[in-house]
């Protein structure tokens, strides 16, 4: 078995999308959206007898002063069809050689979500061991809840809290109107995406990517993979979500709703629709990006509980879905020792 620096983008995602919820921050697509915002993407493929049995998107990414770093998220991605051996083999060549990657071009450190659930934590500990890695702060959400799209839209219905049901029909009482925007259409939407989201960020403590992040995300990747959907009462938008689209998986990507009107229960109807969709379109899975649990409690990139969010998307029904840490290779020892002060520093 060898790795393989990739360019064939028809293999890569011939072998990605037939993988059981494929992520799509793995995917080509995303891939050519993080080029596009000047971040250099690596991609590498694990071959044996000249078939890919595994794959993984890297993203170098400018840092302060100068530095560097190389970041993974939701990879490798490994055939579960292999043997667990070589499984494992493959696993562990792919992130042997993102480490060395990392060290040959000086990165302050190497750091991967691996995006492997819990009960395979015995499959990652020793590749995390041989090559040094440490437990870190992931970046992405390590509990998410997922719902299972193959019951037919009556029984989702029935599954879910008896409040969450009651405020999809109140707003659909109340005269909420859903619409969706896919390519050219969706960035035109962005910008009341981000005067919604401000509102949302000051009230709930997050922090948010700029215009031209999301504007990019909009232009590059295909119109069937972002959907930007926003809910509206007498044509004033109340709410808007976007929505990632890939393989047998749609994700609850990033959402916002207005401090106006929040009596009309617009998230909730812009949630079911957003489900509605995904199953018509034929997709197995619904991810809602993110909850907390008893055991990994979570915070807004700003500091604040993710409780509330927690309950709202409870409320439609799923499986908590928790994966493994995240990792991280020190490689310039005195400049990740300055940013670990310097992150300590902020919390205080």
């Amino acid at each position: 078995m060898e790795a393989q620096l990739w360019s064939d983008q028809e293999l890569w995602e011939s072998f990605l999308t037939r993988i059981r919820q494929a992520p799509f921050q793995q995917s080509w697509a995303w891939g050519e959206f993080q080029k596009a915002r000047g971040t250099e993407v690596l991609r590498f493929a694990a071959i044996q007898n000249q078939k890919i049995v595994g794959l993984v998107l890297a993203l170098i990414e400018p840092w302060r002063f100068g530095q560097k770093t190389l970041t993974v998220f939701s990879g490798p991605v490994i055939d579960f069809n292999l043997s667990p051996r070589v499984y494992a083999e493959a696993l562990g060549l792919l992130v042997k050689t993102l480490a060395a990657e990392a060290r040959s071009r000086q990165c302050l450190y190497f750091h991967i979500e691996p995006g492997l659930e819990k009960n395979q934590e015995s499959v990652f500990k020793p590749v995390a061991a041989e090559n040094k890695l440490v437990i870190t702060k992931a970046f992405q959400p390590i509990d998410t809840l997922i719902l299972d799209l193959k019951p037919s839209a009556q029984a989702l219905m029935q599954k879910m809290h008896e409040k969450t049901r009651y405020n999809i029909r109140l707003a659909e009482k109340k005269g909420v109107s859903v619409e969706s925007f896919s390519g050219q259409s969706a960035k035109a939407k962005i910008p009341i995406f981000l005067k919604i989201n401000a509102e949302t960020s000051a009230r709930d403590k997050f922090l948010s990517h700029t215009q031209n992040y999301y504007e990019k995300m909009a232009e590059i990747l295909p119109e069937e993979m972002l959907k930007v959907y926003l809910a509206s009462s007498e044509d004033q938008p109340i709410a808007a979500n976007i929505v990632i689209t890939y393989a047998d998986t749609a994700t609850y990507l990033h959402g916002a709703s207005s401090n106006q009107l929040r009596n009309l229960m617009a998230p909730h109807l812009l949630q079911w629709r957003q489900i509605l969709d995904a199953q018509g379109a034929g997709k197995n899975w619904y991810d809602f990006f993110g909850v907390q649990t008893e055991n990994r409690q979570r915070q807004t990139s700003a500091g604040a509980s993710w409780a509330g969010i927690t309950r709202f998307k409870q409320g439609f029904g799923g499986r908590v879905v928790s994966y493994l840490d995240a990792y991280e290779l020190p490689i310039k020892l005195g400049w990740y020792r300055l940013l670990k002060v310097r992150n300590l520093f902020k919390k205080l």
